[in-house]
């Protein structure tokens, strides 16, 4: 592990809210649609602060993909089912056939490319 990386845990208390507020969701109360606009609005946002701040380790970001994924297509996120479409058609955007999700690994990694263009072009925001 490089010095200053982030060790697994460490980001466990930001991946337990996700958890909780996806598990709090009661799927009878809205739509397909309703449930993949709710990820996307609530659980992005969410996340969008520390994926500014710190890469986060890939496997809890496989988790929490993993957690979405499984609220998205059976309502739980425990419950595995599988999908109509696979995960990764899922995450393209509307105009290609996907559902305009976009892969937690994918955001934390493009929030770091940004954060690097700032050092590199010295803007700092």
């Amino acid at each position: 592990m490089l010095p200053g990386a982030l060790s697994k845990g460490y980001p466990m208390p930001e991946a337990g809210k996700i958890r909780t507020q996806l598990a709090s969701w009661k799927w009878k109360f809205f739509s397909f649609i309703g449930g993949v606009f709710l990820a996307k609005s609530v659980i992005y946002s969410m996340l969008a602060y520390n994926f500014h701040v710190y890469q986060w380790p890939k496997a809890i970001l496989k988790t929490i993909d993993s957690w979405i994924k499984n609220f998205i297509w059976s309502g739980d996120i425990h419950t595995i089912r599988v999908g109509t479409i696979a995960w990764p058609t899922s995450c393209k955007s509307i105009e290609e056939g996907g559902l305009g999700l976009r892969s937690v690994s994918a955001i934390n990694r493009a929030a770091m490319l940004k954060i690097g263009w700032c050092f590199v072009s010295l803007e700092i925001p």
